[in-house]
């Protein structure tokens, strides 16, 4: 198969000052009630996913904003984090604690990384065709927390109508998007969810502030990583690789040039119009990560969380009953 969070800001104002219900990063609230557990079953990152991370009375998601762009210039994200999650490679357990799903003073929503390799029944009969994986996705999956899992503070809110919005707290998420996930951490992060049940969750919204120094040490080094695997993957090693009349592809020695793998991601990012590789060297670095047009406009912050410059990134997300211990 080859696929082709936020600080509440005190506003010192005569009006603002004492007015804003602001949380803290860790959290806040008595919670009670039932634990009831999911796993993610799906994963929208539609810039039209929003959320007020910030409380200023405006929503934001300028990931959605990237992933538009990345899309528009044929890349195929959704897919790729559509196949992440199907296959497995990338899961998101869920541990909801609330007295009611329609009604409750303080409920507690908390994210966890699962496991990949520990999945209860296997995510695909046949691991070459797509269409047999989310086995594990259909209310029945057993699951183990992955042992980096980050355990972060509960995100607390009420229930109203059937609506729970919870936050600010700090999580963290993977993120496919272009290959292996990238674990990415939100700060002041906020939840809303609704068509609640024991056995799902029909919509959701989860999000947050990347910092600055996320992007810079995590984020733009994962997607290089993330793209040097997938180049491997359809052009050859990077050892190999060569550029022939104006195309990228493998060049063993003494052997016969072969172009990448047609209508791959790989052959698509080492296309001269891609952007990527402006030295045309069939590399990718994170210096040309970072220099990409795209990227450069996308992966910027768009706001100010405690104090640091962050990215606002939402995405929306359906649940299935899963059962893990946390």
């Amino acid at each position: 198969m080859k696929p082709s969070s936020l600080w509440c800001l005190a506003l010192v104002t005569p009006l603002a000052a004492g007015a804003a219900g602001c949380g803290s990063d860790d959290g806040d609230g008595q919670v009670e009630g039932e634990h009831h557990r999911y796993v993610v079953a799906t994963l929208s990152t539609v810039a039209t996913n929003k959320l007020d991370i910030d409380d200023n009375g405006r929503t934001e998601n300028k990931l959605g904003d990237l992933v538009g762009l990345l899309t528009a210039a044929n890349f195929g994200v959704q897919a790729t984090v559509d196949e992440a999650v199907n296959t497995g490679s990338a899961v998101l357990l869920a541990d909801l604690q609330t007295s009611s799903f329609s009604s409750a003073a303080s409920a507690g929503f908390a994210v966890y990384l699962g496991d990949s390799a520990s999945i209860t029944p296997a995510p695909c009969t046949d691991i070459t065709m797509l269409a047999t994986c989310g086995q594990h996705l259909k209310g029945t999956g057993a699951f183990t927390i992955a042992a980096g899992s980050p355990r972060d503070t509960l995100l607390t809110g009420p229930f109203a109508g059937g609506t729970m919005k919870g936050g600010p707290g700090k999580i963290s998420l993977q993120l496919a998007l272009t290959g292996a996930p990238i674990t990415v951490s939100l700060t002041s992060a906020r939840v809303q969810i609704s068509d609640v049940s024991a056995d799902g969750i029909g919509r959701g919204l989860i999000g947050g502030g990347v910092t600055q120094t996320e992007l810079d040490t995590t984020v733009l080094p994962g997607v290089t990583a993330q793209l040097k695997a997938v180049i491997d993957r359809d052009c050859g090693p990077e050892a190999e690789r060569a550029l022939s009349g104006g195309v990228c592809g493998r060049q063993p020695v003494g052997g016969s040039f072969t172009a990448c793998m047609a209508g791959t991601t790989g052959e698509t990012v080492l296309a001269p119009t891609s952007g990527f590789d402006s030295t045309r060297d069939c590399k990718v670095t994170l210096a040309e990560v970072k220099a990409h047009p795209i990227l450069a406009q996308g992966l910027s912050p768009d706001l100010m969380v405690n104090g640091q410059p962050a990215m606002s990134a939402v995405l929306g997300f359906t649940a299935k009953k899963g059962s893990f211990t946390p």
